[in-house]
């Protein structure tokens, strides 16, 4: 069973262990409000309307389940499958220690849209936000079952607040007194109805446009791919090239002016047959690689069909990292840049492969 993975901030600690037993507080008073008061005292017991009440509750139940299915399939994602890169071997070379102090604070090499957060002290694929709310960190393995959760809860919410605006009406046109307990389900289905559905349309929007909120915050970056060239491509000013197997340790960022070390002297034979060279490019400010066009990035994130959409059963496709080219679908924006660096295609590509190794960087893209 996989162990659980919690935050070093003992305050944050401390806020993912209150909260959840807050947010069950909240939803005793709020199906005591609603349900026992409202429903069934006033609108049942009292003002004999059935069919009103079956159709409040049934919604009401509903949703609540649905709400409270998301959220426990979000809860117990975080704590035992936040997503975090695996640490690399304890028993490794000095060579690769160097490696990994480049590559990243706490692995080997740092995959594709993975992320250092300094809750965990870890490196968490596709990483979004921590959330207290739901326990921890929300990434590729929960941000399907999160955004369920914001969804079902507004729509919670929504049926909480017509219960209580109707009954609020219902009093005022028998000139009852004013109903505290109604006036407080309608408070509170207000704001937490605002908030979840806020953060509902914020998910669905990351997730057409296949971003994160870290991805968010680094708009002004650029992207710097791998991408593979055949090998007889002639040298090009308009970008760098490199060619694996590599010849020595792999150069920093910022030495690509720098002799390659020779160190390990010749390639062998078998080297050299899977010997492959890639150009350098670098996206425009902006550019998402991995945009796959609206419906195919909410499939990647969401799932194939309608009940996986509806429903919190399955990780999203996008945690399926088997591809040898990038740990995510790339999109057309491949293509374009071939095109702008003027880059011939290989026979990979047109069976849907483009090669692709990639490293982040901050900054703008300097002009070619």
């Amino acid at each position: 069973m996989s162990r659980p993975h919690h935050s070093s901030r003992s305050g944050t600690r401390w806020a993912v262990r209150i909260i959840p037993l807050f947010i069950v507080g909240i939803l005793a008073v709020a199906t005591y409000a609603v349900v026992g008061r409202l429903c069934i005292s006033f609108l049942y017991k009292r003002k004999h309307q059935d069919g009103v009440v079956t159709a409040f509750l049934v919604l009401y139940f509903l949703f609540f389940m649905l709400m409270a299915a998301a959220y426990l399939r979000t809860f117990f994602t975080v704590q035992l499958n936040p997503g975090v890169v695996p640490l690399a071997p304890e028993d490794q070379s000095e060579r690769e220690a160097t490696e990994k102090a480049f590559y990243s604070k706490d692995v080997f090499w740092k995959p594709d849209r993975s992320h250092h957060s300094s809750d965990l002290g870890r490196c968490v694929r596709k990483m979004d936000h921590f959330c207290p709310w739901v326990g921890g960190m929300v990434s590729e393995t929960s941000f399907n079952f999160f955004t369920q959760f914001c969804f079902y809860c507004g729509l919670f919410c929504a049926v909480g607040l017509a219960v209580s605006a109707y009954s609020f009406q219902q009093h005022h046109k028998d000139g009852d007194p004013l109903d505290g307990w109604a006036l407080a389900a309608i408070v509170l289905s207000c704001l937490f109805g605002t908030f979840t559905f806020g953060m509902a349309l914020t998910s669905f929007r990351y997730i057409l446009a296949n971003t994160t909120n870290v991805d968010m915050l680094k708009r002004s970056h650029t992207i710097t791919l791998a991408v593979r060239i055949p090998q007889s491509t002639p040298p090009s000013d308009k970008y760098p090239v490199i060619v694996y197997p590599l010849r020595g340790p792999p150069r920093r960022p910022g030495s690509e002016g720098q002799q390659p070390h020779n160190s390990h002297g010749p390639i062998s034979a078998r080297d050299q047959l899977a010997e492959r060279k890639f150009a350098i490019l670098r996206t425009k400010v902006r550019e998402n690689p991995w945009d796959l066009g609206a419906m195919e990035n909410w499939k990647s994130v969401m799932g194939d069909n309608f009940i996986e959409w509806m429903l919190p059963i399955r990780h999203s496709p996008c945690c399926n990292h088997e591809s040898m080219e990038s740990d995510y679908k790339f999109g057309p924006l491949i293509s374009k840049l071939r095109k702008r660096y003027g880059i011939p295609e290989l026979e990979t590509s047109s069976r849907g492969g483009h090669g692709i190794e990639l490293q982040e960087r901050g900054g703008r893209r300097a002009s070619d």
